[in-house]
């Protein structure tokens, strides 16, 4: 996935798409040095339930609730389990007893579980979007179990990861996990793959996606086929229409590495420096500590960036990319904690492609060289590529989609183009016939249709559990590695401007599943495709159409609420005129009746103000890469636009 955005705070959900990334649980805003007194929970000494706490944070008893603190003591939690049926009540007393007064900007359900009876997640933000808190509660029978989560918008994009580790890993006494065992599942026969794809096809409709494409892989056997349209009013999706896949390049290119570990020309432990001489961080010392396998490992403390990919990116080459990850810095140690970079995946893409042909000056003609030669070829997924021109040539590919308000709306394909430039982190598109065929290279252990492709233990290498990303999740290098009810399970997202995507596969079942939509955001889609796998595979009920319609109903509630908040008025004429940040570029800004448009070049949006809470109104960009984020401004003493994306603010000035 390439993901531009907090997803967990509920914060901004327009960047969310341009990802690789996994979400990251609920996070917080920094608290005063209190001790809050928030609804009774049981005392110090029998406490029901237990929890992980992340490495190096603290806890300790606050009142009758428990505190715990990252590291650095900027991010605070704080667990209490009380006797309260109402979900909203119980929020709404946590946030009273926690002195929260920040706006609160969503209020979420989720359904039944089976553990929790029921979910409610708020979100609160400041004017600024400097400071964030979260309230998570969930039921069980006449309790609830509450979280309380604050801190600094940077410091939550820091530690969210953590903070959502210590949140998923909560186990309350007596709570009985369903296990789910290799062979007690049975491999799904015409009639339960056709139910699988049936149920799929119903949630794309309701979602209204326009087009899935989709192959399960299972005792070395494939069903692919497509569902829907290539665009709404277009020809059929079949199991050879291409689509973008994102973050899912990622486990391509340390394939790709790993191919070049077999052939001596690359060591995973070797430093950067040493296959890159000219390789710079911002940190000299982060410099030197670098390696090659440090590139897709999530695990440097460099921040995620996107923003950078969604402004000014046609013409930006490979070159470009080293010059930028040259800027920064880690803002968490290594190995400490769970950052995603795109630029930074990128970059090691690059030099895996030099390492394979050291003469080819060109980084992106080396890597799609090497990417071709070591992956596409010897796995003859014929339809795969990085070039959006060979894609049109070839003429059966889905085009993208993006919700804006209410309504799907086409996406212009060069929007796209902003993938080429971190290529090796996020720029290939395939099809669900060939992504069958990387899935059963996965569960053959390197062995692909002409033979072995890869050592099983150069493939491994890829597949080895790194940083935590969750209670029962780490990052490898390019793969998610975590257990879905006990079962090992190791997968990916992938998303862009248009296209949503997901691949997992089970090792120990010998079974993988492969999705992508041309609609985001389509995450519903994505997750009953594999949660309904798991059902007909065992014969049991996870719940998943209950969450999945209570998931959707949500979304369309979230997203009609946001219509309804625009505001009947034009934003400040003093605006419009020419803006220059200097690392994203410039950005137009003309009046157009009763809303500000922006053109920044590559695309374009509406700046329209909407109304919030006790009549606050803020400016919110309307379609484009960023439908849904908030743009806020200064007119005196001249007029500034400014963006955030947690750890980062950029300033245009006019």
């Amino acid at each position: 996935m390439l993901q531009l955005g907090r997803t967990i705070l509920g914060g901004l959900t327009a960047l969310s798409m341009i990802s690789c990334a996994p979400a990251t649980p609920p996070a917080p805003a920094p608290a005063a040095p209190q001790t809050p007194t928030a609804p009774a929970s049981a005392p110090e000494a029998a406490k029901p339930y237990t929890i992980e706490l992340p490495s190096g944070w603290t806890r300790g008893p606050s009142g009758k609730e428990e505190r715990f603190a990252d590291p650095d003591g900027t991010v605070e939690v704080f667990l209490a389990i009380v006797e309260q049926d109402d979900l909203d009540r119980a929020i709404d007393d946590a946030a009273t007893a926690h002195g929260i007064t920040l706006e609160e900007r969503s209020r979420t359900s989720s359904a039944a579980g089976l553990v929790y009876d029921g979910s409610r997640v708020a979100t609160y933000m400041s004017d600024d979007e400097s400071e964030l808190a979260q309230i998570i509660a969930h039921s069980k029978g006449a309790t609830a179990v509450v979280f309380v989560i604050r801190g600094k918008t940077k410091d939550l994009s820091r530690r969210g990861a953590e903070a959502g580790q210590l949140v998923e890993s909560l186990k309350l006494a007596g709570q009985e996990a369903l296990v789910l065992k290799p062979g007690d599942h049975h491999l799904l026969d015409r009639a339960a793959r056709d139910t699988l794809f049936a149920y799929v096809e119903s949630i794309r409709q309701v979602t209204e996606v326009p087009g899935v494409t989709m192959a399960l892989v299972q005792g070395g056997e494939i069903d692919a086929r497509g569902l829907g349209l290539r665009r709404a009013d277009g020809k059929p999706v079949d199991a050879d229409t291409q689509f973008m896949i994102g973050s899912i390049t990622k486990s391509f290119s340390t394939l790709l590495m790993a191919t070049l570990v077999d052939d001596g020309k690359m060591r995973w432990d070797a430093p950067v420096t040493e296959m890159w001489p000219s390789f710079r961080l911002a940190d000299p010392e982060a410099t030197k500590a670098l390696r090659m396998d440090h590139f897709f490992c999530a695990c440097t403390g460099l921040p995620r960036n996107d923003l950078e990919l969604v402004f000014q990116y046609r013409g930006v080459n490979a070159d470009a990319q080293f010059a930028r990850v040259a800027k920064l810095a880690p803002t968490t140690g290594f190995d400490e904690t769970f950052q995603y970079n795109n630029q930074l995946t990128a970059v090691g893409g690059y030099i895996a492609g030099h390492a394979h042909d050291p003469q080819q000056k060109d980084l992106s003609k080396a890597y799609e060289a090497a990417l071709t030669k070591r992956v596409l070829e010897p796995l003859e997924m014929t339809s795969s590529t990085l070039s959006i021109a060979a894609v049109e040539r070839r003429n059966n590919y889905a085009e993208p989609h993006r919700v804006v308000g209410t309504e799907t709306e086409r996406v212009d394909l060069r929007e796209e183009e902003f993938a080429p430039s971190i290529a090796p982190a996020g720029g290939l598109w395939s099809t669900a016939r060939d992504m069958a065929k990387y899935v059963q290279l996965q569960l053959r252990h390197g062995v692909g249709p002409k033979g072995r492709v890869v050592s099983a233990e150069s493939l491994a290498r890829t597949q080895t559990p790194g940083v935590k990303i969750g209670a029962d999740s780490h990052y490898g290098l390019g793969w998610i590695l975590s257990s879905s009810h006990g079962l090992r399970t190791i997968s990916h997202g992938g998303g862009t401007f248009g296209f949503g995507s997901q691949l997992v596969f089970f090792p120990d079942l010998d079974v993988g599943l492969f999705i992508s939509g041309n609609r985001i955001p389509d995450g519903n889609v994505l997750r009953a495709a594999e949660g309904r796998l798991l059902e007909l595979l065992f014969g049991v009920d996870l719940k998943v159409r209950d969450k999945i319609e209570t998931a959707i109903a949500e979304r369309k509630r979230l997203f009609a609420e946001g219509v309804a908040k625009i505001a009947d008025e034009a934003p400040p004429a003093a605006l419009a005129g020419r803006y220059r940040n200097e690392v994203l570029g410039e950005l137009n800004a003309e009046v157009q009746g009763r809303r500000l448009r922006i053109d920044v070049g590559e695309w374009k949006a509406f700046l329209v103000p909407v109304v919030e809470s006790e009549g606050k109104q803020r400016l919110r960009l309307l379609g484009g890469p960023l439908d849904g984020l908030v743009m806020r401004y200064e007119l005196t003493p001249k007029p500034v636009l400014l963006l955030s994306d947690g750890q980062h603010e950029f300033r245009f000035e006019r």
